[in-house]
């Protein structure tokens, strides 16, 4: 994912949202490039599919 550009990536990370894939969504922001994880905007989008998904327990993103 390192060469795909950070409006394609926000963009799918909002796709999955738009489905309500939360789970997947998660995964897709895990899986994203340091420089996206690591922007305010991604955190509180996973914070969100956390709370959507009923994850009682917070996983902390590497980034």
């Amino acid at each position: 994912m390192e060469n795909i550009e950070t409006g394609v990536l926000v963009d799918m990370m909002i796709s999955y949202r738009n489905m309500e894939a939360f789970n997947d969504m998660m995964k897709f922001i895990r899986q994203s490039p340091r420089y996206v994880l690591s922007t305010v905007m991604v955190q509180e989008q996973y914070a969100f599919a956390l709370n959507r998904a009923g994850n009682k327990k917070i996983r902390q993103m590497k980034y």
